[in-house]
């Protein structure tokens, strides 16, 4: 025989009561979140993409709307990552408009590490340009993220002027050495896009200019442009 519960007739305890009623509001909370999962897997509307300054311009990717769900927008991250074989050359926070190059056609460049991810600049203007104008391809883009990540920390090292200053000047002074081997090849590199000087380091002491070329000794001649002394058989710049 089953023993008749002591509850029955509705006399259910008010303790008892009390301890299951947050598993009831638990329960509806999970129904919620479920629902929000469901309506999360349907197909939402999309628009074309809005590009943020520091995204390259890509065909076929959408920028999801405010209201769709965290999965959504990490994919739409992922896809633009992805598809962007410049990445490394751009900076987190966007390139000021006033500093990019706007020059219409593009005749000369030189390589220079200032402090940014991007090193490749207009002699014209003196403006940093967008890779995409100048359109070398991703094995370019790699050598010049690598070059430019490893002159800067020589660079650093050397601005530091602690114990290793004078180590970091000899490197950067050495033209047989590696930064500056990588470099030469680069300007080579992006001959075919636009003429490429390559920004020799020189470090400014007594604020007087050189007039030989460090590298060969002959005359420097002056930009009328801008402020750069050139060396036109080396390719330098200072």
């Amino acid at each position: 025989m089953i023993a008749p519960s002591p509850f029955s007739g509705g006399q259910f305890p008010r303790a008892l009561f009390l301890t299951f009623a947050p598993l009831r509001g638990a329960n509806a909370r999970v129904a919620r979140l479920r629902q929000a999962a469901r309506l999360a897997r349907t197909d939402l509307r999309r628009e074309p993409v809005v590009r943020p300054d520091f995204l390259p311009r890509q065909s076929g990717v959408t920028r999801p709307l405010p209201g769709q769900k965290v999965g959504q927008l990490a994919r739409y991250a992922i896809e633009t990552i992805m598809k962007d074989i410049y990445l490394k050359l751009r900076p987190l926070t966007g390139t000021p408009k006033e500093e990019l190059c706007n020059c219409k056609e593009i005749k000369e460049i030189y390589l220079a590490y200032k402090l940014g991810t991007n090193p490749v600049h207009c002699l014209q203007c003196n403006g940093e340009i967008p890779p995409e104008k100048l359109g070398y391809d991703i094995k370019t883009a790699e050598s010049i993220a690598s070059w430019n990540t490893v002159y800067g920390a020589l660079y650093v090292l050397w601005l530091n002027s602690g114990e290793y200053e004078g180590w970091a000047r000899e490197r950067l002074l050495d033209r047989q050495g590696q930064v500056n081997k990588e470099g030469f090849e680069l300007i080579n590199s992006l001959d075919p896009f636009a003429k490429a000087y390559y920004l020799w380091f020189h470090e400014n002491c007594d604020e007087t200019e050189p007039s030989e070329c460090p590298l060969c000794s002959a005359p420097l001649q002056p930009r009328k442009q801008r402020r750069f002394l050139l060396c036109e058989h080396c390719r330098i710049l200072i």
